[in-house]
């Protein structure tokens, strides 16, 4: 498999995992979002022990061999560590999970039991999608609103029957980094979560019944993460710090 598209592959999961999220939270409350928080630790520090690796461990240089080579092995790219391409290869044509239109735009997702429609607009920008489960009924649409910059600004979800449920706001800043706040159809606040200009999550906060009840400090350079509750008034009640491994090292509980 191409590694573009192991990249395209993971990025559709994890914005799918995304939106299944925010769903279940729109039908089911912020106390299940509070719950759920500890998933970012986990998160946090899978992409970083990614990170890590990449940055401790540069490509290794292949040992030397008298071996004659085997005709049946895939020759070796002198340019760089890309895996061997395949002339007759064609991501458009052979991927069984994406179909593409002319323009290179992913237009279907296929996921076994159901299956996801794009589509875009003249500046290739996706607008609209919907998810069809495996009786070809639409379960999801999503509406994706752009500024004058083709920046995404806004996601609206809804239902089957095309009820608002929640919807996600995008800011940017100068710096690279962006804001994703995720809100119930009320208008209600439910998360909100900082990135850096890498993509990685830096600070996330979970609200409940309109007050920050739970909030995540991760920090790409120590590798190391911290968490704090808040009950309603503000106060702290529980306080808790991980290594560089993912380790809880602190912990401590407020009356």
């Amino acid at each position: 498999m191409k590694k573009a598209e192991i990249i395209i592959i993971i990025t559709i999961i994890v914005l799918a995992i995304s939106a299944i999220v925010v769903g279940v939270f729109a039908f089911k409350g912020s106390e299940e979002k509070i719950s759920s928080g500890e998933n970012k630790i986990e998160e946090f520090f899978s992409e970083l022990f990614e990170k890590k690796e990449k940055d401790e461990d540069p490509d290794p240089v292949a040992p030397a061999t008298t071996d004659e080579p085997d005709e049946t092995e895939v020759p070796e790219d002198d340019d760089d560590d890309e895996t061997y391409e395949d002339p007759d290869y064609d991501i458009y044509e052979d991927n069984e999970f994406f179909e593409y239109d002319e323009r290179g735009n992913i237009i279907r997702e296929n996921y076994g039991d159901y299956y996801i429609i794009n589509q875009y607009d003249e500046n290739n920008l996706k607008v609209l999608s919907l998810t069809h489960n495996g009786d070809d009924k639409v379960i999801k649409t999503t509406e994706y609103i752009y500024d004058e910059n083709n920046n995404l600004i806004r996601r609206n979800n809804f239902d089957e029957l095309g009820k608002h449920t929640d919807y996600i706001e995008y800011e940017y800043n100068e710096d690279g980094s962006y804001i994703e706040s995720g809100y119930l159809s009320n208008g209600i606040l439910i998360d909100k979560t900082l990135f850096d200009k890498s993509g990685f999550i830096v600070r996330a906060e979970y609200y409940y019944k309109n007050y920050l009840a739970q909030l995540y400090e991760f920090d790409p350079e120590t590798f190391c993460a911290k968490q704090t509750n808040y009950d309603e008034d503000g106060n702290i009640t529980y306080y808790a710090e991980y290594d560089e491994n993912g380790d809880l090292v602190k912990e401590e509980t407020y009356d």
